[in-house]
């Protein structure tokens, strides 16, 4: 049976398919109506493409025409055909026309080859996953080698005249030589369901927009954005399908997130952080770029979709592996598909069904971890209770299938190279340091602002005074952010509101949500806890802290400190309340 995409009257071909003087193309009609005779006639499903444009890079060209394409389930063919009297002398093709000799620039095998790794190399069939051929159609020439070598000659995959003659099936010409080329490669994925080769045909579908269509000059305008002066950085990290990078505050991770997603936006992508902000940030950003082509959630905001909602869909603070994911997840994601997962600030979700999740994703054929495509991004030192969570362990079965890069360099300015510098100190104290290492930087002159303040009241008219030093100095409000330790989220000593509570009834103080947080009211500075704002900066932080821990284990107590600090890009206040009143 043959699905034909080329929709051309088979009885008017010569009037359809022609030389630019408009004489026909006889090679290619003859091997037309072939193709879909054969096909029609044969078992398999057979999708039908003729003169198929790709606007995506061959060599020095900048797209890829491929005269016949044919995808079923053993994988997808590509048709190079070349009519008329072909040639082989001293081992170069000749079109041979009343005794002259013109040379083809390349061999067809090795166009046709060319654009067989054009079509995986530039993404739009997974090559891992999906198998990709190609044959070469000489129907009027009688060709029957290529080279005199017996292993380098390529006979098999060659349509002569001959068989163009005989009653052989081009159809199961092609399954031929796909089952010989998966016994070379040594293949060993099985054949496409009738679901995945639907969706490997939405590829080729006539809307298609190419991904990887780039100038140099567009390729440095991202790679600007993305603070990469080597544009062979980006381009390395395009050659891996699957990417795991590490990287502490300021190194640019989210940073290399967006352009990604910009590099591939004719993809389907989605992208998953653990923090509502985050995603709606980045959503933000995405869409003032143009980008609507992947999709952008809270982590838990998409396994709630996903699983239609289930109220019992929790998971537990202290890391044990959650059991909802197979019986309630997984039906739900083995029916989706995505061109590429990005998983930022990943050590917020390792241990929460990501390996689960990317296994099914990212793969038409369900094995994301081994042939699917994404990007992850983490850091452990800001992962919260990392030990106990064993996100060592998770990120090293990740890291056995993936290309892993580890990036060192603080991209933001200088001042914030010595913020987390401090930042990276205060996890090595011991409790009875803090105060001690608190009060060597409040004397320091650097970008560390440190304030003790005796009591919530106090820290208000601290917070206000800094409210206006910020607005007389000229700097934006939106550039700064007000983050609360979790430990004065709740109410302290029997009290009704608590110290975050208390900054929300100030009119100039907003509590940042989903809604707000690209377009807060004009003159208001934002608020949020440590935690919420993880992956997030901002220019200028003011971080509300206790003096010692109230409620987190000292563990968890440095380690918030130590995000607040981090999301600082140029400046940071720490205010340090010693009473609990």
């Amino acid at each position: 049976m043959i699905v034909n995409h080329s929709f051309q009257d088979l009885s008017r071909l010569e009037l359809l398919i022609t030389k630019d003087n408009g004489s026909p193309l006889q090679g290619e009609i003859d091997m037309y109506r072939r193709i879909v005779q054969d096909c029609e006639n044969s078992s398999l499903i057979w999708h039908f493409w003729h003169d198929i444009n790709l606007h995506i890079p061959s060599g020095r060209a900048a797209e890829i025409q491929i005269d016949f394409l044919l995808i079923s389930e053993i994988g997808a063919v590509i048709v190079e055909v070349k009519g008329g009297a072909i040639q082989i002398e001293g081992g170069r093709y000749f079109y041979q026309n009343h005794g002259i000799l013109t040379p083809l620039e390349r061999t067809p095998f090795k166009q046709a080859e060319d654009y067989q790794w054009a079509i995986i190399n530039n993404k739009v069939i997974n090559g891992e996953e999906i198998f990709v051929d190609f044959v070469c159609a000489f129907p009027h020439a009688t060709l029957n080698k290529t080279s005199s070598n017996e292993k380098q000659d390529l006979a098999y995959k060659m349509w002569n005249y001959d068989k163009q003659k005989s009653n052989t099936s081009f159809a199961d010409f092609c399954i031929d030589v796909v089952n010989e080329d998966k016994l070379r490669r040594r293949w060993c994925i099985e054949n496409m369901s009738l679901d995945t080769m639907n969706k490997v045909v939405e590829c080729f579908a006539p809307n298609y927009k190419d991904t990887n269509r780039y100038s140099q000059s567009s390729l440095k305008d991202i790679l600007h954005w993305l603070n990469i002066s080597n544009i062979d950085t980006l381009e390395s990290l395009q050659r891996n399908h699957r990417i795991v990078i590490e990287g502490g505050p300021g190194t640019g991770k989210t940073t290399i997130a967006k352009a990604y997603i910009k590099k591939n936006h004719g993809l389907r992508g989605l992208y998953l952080c653990w923090t509502r902000l985050l995603a709606a940030q980045i959503k933000h950003e995405l869409q003032l770029e143009g980008l609507y082509n992947c999709q952008v959630e809270s982590y838990m905001s998409f396994c709630v979709k996903c699983t239609k909602g289930e109220n019992n869909l929790s998971y537990p603070k202290e890391g044990k592996y959650p059991g909802f994911l197979n019986d309630l997840l997984r039906p739900t994601l083995s029916s989706q598909y995505y061109d590429y997962v990005i998983v930022d600030e990943a050590q917020d979700v390792a241990d929460k069904g990501m390996l689960d999740l990317l296994q099914e994703l990212t793969s038409l054929q369900h094995s994301g971890l081994n042939t699917g495509r994404f990007l992850i991004l983490y850091d452990l030192e800001q992962g919260y209770n990392s030990g106990i969570r064993n996100l060592e362990m998770i990120m090293d079965r990740l890291l056995k299938s993936s290309a892993h890069f580890t990036i060192n360099g603080n991209k933001r300015v200088p001042t914030n190279i010595e913020i987390v510098r401090y930042a990276n100190e205060l996890l090595t104290l011991s409790i009875t340091e803090m105060e001690s290492f608190w009060n060597r930087i409040s004397q320091e002159e650097s970008a560390c602002g440190v304030h003790f303040v005796s009591d919530n009241k106090i820290l208000a008219r601290a917070l206000k005074q800094k409210r206006k030093e910020i607005t007389s100095s000229g700097r934006s409000l939106q550039h700064s952010t007000i983050l609360v330790h979790s430990d004065l989220i709740g109410p302290l000593n029997g009290g009704n509101d608590s110290i975050y509570d208390k900054l929300t009834y100030s009119d100039s103080i907003v509590e940042l949500t989903s809604e707000n947080i690209s377009r807060l009211p004009e003159r208001s500075i934002g608020l949020s806890s440590v935690l919420k704002y993880k992956g997030l900066e901002n220019e200028n932080i003011v971080l509300v802290i206790p003096i010692s821990p109230i409620k987190s284990s000292f563990d968890n107590f440095l380690f918030e400190i130590y995000v607040g600090m981090t999301r600082a890009i140029m400046n940071i206040d720490i205010y340090i309340l010693s009473s609990n009143k």
